[in-house]
């Protein structure tokens, strides 16, 4: 049975909780900036499972359709099941190991270490932007309060000051 309440829960977390709200607003401002590699690591896979169909047709279970080869391929790029992919190709042919180790090389030691690479540069990127951000409001905040306590003079009256503060207290 679905229960409701623990989605709720998070929902809940996310309106409330202050900081995943600016957590959650860096990472939005920071997908357009990874979204172009990610596209193109997709365009790499599917060209390596359409390779897949067209050099292993009759060898079975992985790569028997486009479909079933992207996700064998989306499988081993993550290591996985990584067995599990390269076996049934690998006992038919021993040839298959190329095709294998030249996806793994390009695919997992430079693909996948780009894509971690790509995601932290622009999620540190928008969270100096967002810390940038709100030292210009302080900052402007506090021009704008200076110039109330001032009444356009360079100085903030003693006096002021300390009905200022004794307000505040």
């Amino acid at each position: 049975a679905f229960r409701l309440a623990p989605a709720l829960r998070v929902a809940l977390l996310a309106v409330q909780g202050t900081e995943l709200q600016a957590e959650l607003r860096v990472l939005s401002r920071a997908l357009p900036e990874f979204v172009s590699f990610t596209v193109f690591f997709g365009v790499f896979i599917g060209l390596f499972a359409w390779l897949a169909v067209l050099l292993f047709p009759s060898y079975g279970a992985p790569f028997d359709g486009f479909g079933s080869a992207l996700w064998a391929l989306l499988i081993l790029i993550t290591t996985a099941n990584f067995p599990d992919v390269m076996l049934p190709t690998y006992s038919v042919t021993r040839w298959a190991c190329l095709f294998f180790i030249v996806f793994l090389l390009l695919g997992l030691f430079f693909g996948m270490q780009l894509i971690t690479a790509i995601v932290y540069k622009a999620y540190i990127t928008q969270i100096e932007r967002d810390r940038d951000e709100r030292a210009a409001v302080r900052v402007a905040s506090l021009d704008e309060a200076f110039g109330l306590l001032a009444d356009g003079r360079d100085a903030v009256e003693m006096a002021r000051l300390m009905d200022t503060f004794a307000e505040i207290s």
